[in-house]
């Protein structure tokens, strides 16, 4: 087989296409010594460029493989992380939720301790209130009582004083120390 390459009248001169030399057939091909003899090195190359082909497209093909594995891989990483984050953030969450509750049941606690120390103060004035009327309604109670003893007495003496002058016949009046009822 020849190709063309620069020969007289204008056309290119002829390439041998097994030896690659110009200026003859393949028939007469000095290093092949007839036709078509080094063609075997054409297909072995030919093959070798095949092979190298199909080696190329199995490298990219895993190539290929491995980048979308590791897009994959990212993507899922991607995921996890997101869905950490969401966890995260539910947790962060249900945890300031929590705080939140301490604090008002803390101010709750606060504010009811407050009362009680205030309703205990009112009691406590209350009962001293109370205590103070008692002791002055007793006392009034025994100044009433101490006033009808007195009365109680006076007329006694007095009775006695009477029976007395009548049965003795003296107009002598008998005194009885009554000092203890000029105390009040």
């Amino acid at each position: 087989m020849m190709a063309s390459a620069g020969a007289p009248g204008g056309n290119p001169p002829s390439i041998y296409f097994n030896c690659g030399q110009q200026g003859h057939f393949a028939r007469e091909c000095p290093i092949g010594k007839g036709a078509f003899r080094n063609n075997s090195r054409h297909w072995q190359s030919r093959q070798d460029k095949e092979r190298e082909k199909e080696e190329d497209f199995k490298r990219i093909k895993e190539w290929t493989n491995n980048q979308m594995r590791k897009e994959q891989e990212q993507e899922e990483m991607k995921r996890a992380e997101e869905e950490m984050h969401k966890h995260e953030t539910e947790r962060r969450k249900v945890q300031l939720e929590l705080e939140q509750r301490e604090e008002r049941m803390r101010r709750m606690v606060a504010d009811v301790e407050r009362r009680c120390v205030q309703e205990t103060k009112r009691v406590k004035q209350l009962a001293e209130e109370v205590e103070l009327r008692t002791t002055v309604a007793v006392a009034r109670d025994l100044r009433a009582f101490k006033a009808e003893i007195r009365t109680d007495i006076r007329l006694t003496l007095a009775t006695n004083t009477k029976t007395l002058k009548r049965d003795t016949g003296s107009s002598k009046k008998i005194s009885m120390p009554i000092c203890w009822m000029k105390r009040g």
